[in-house]
């Protein structure tokens, strides 16, 4: 439930762990807001604010990935297709 899948255009596919991206209090001690677009933005004003880095990335793909599914039978396997024409699963 806590990790997620990006790719794009660089043929890397990354996996995040959400609870690592919990947001920090701003200087006025208010929480920031949380959201997966949160979590993967460098945050407003350079401040900061998501993630600097994701816990792994799979640089298998020699073109843009355009598709990603995780396992039915294995909640960390996970599959992705690109452009280049391969399909990779990572176990």
């Amino acid at each position: 439930d806590r990790l997620i899948l990006t790719s794009g255009t660089d043929g890397v596919v990354r996996l995040w762990d959400l609870e690592r991206a919990r947001p920090e209090p701003d200087r006025a001690g208010k929480g920031g807001g949380g959201g997966v677009g949160d979590v993967l933005s460098p945050g407003r004003g350079g401040r900061g604010g998501g993630l600097r880095e994701p816990m792994c990335a799979f640089p298998h793909h020699d073109d843009s990935v355009y598709g990603l599914a995780w396992s039915g039978a294995d909640e960390f396997a996970f599959a992705s297709v690109s452009y280049d024409g391969r399909l990779v699963v990572n176990a």
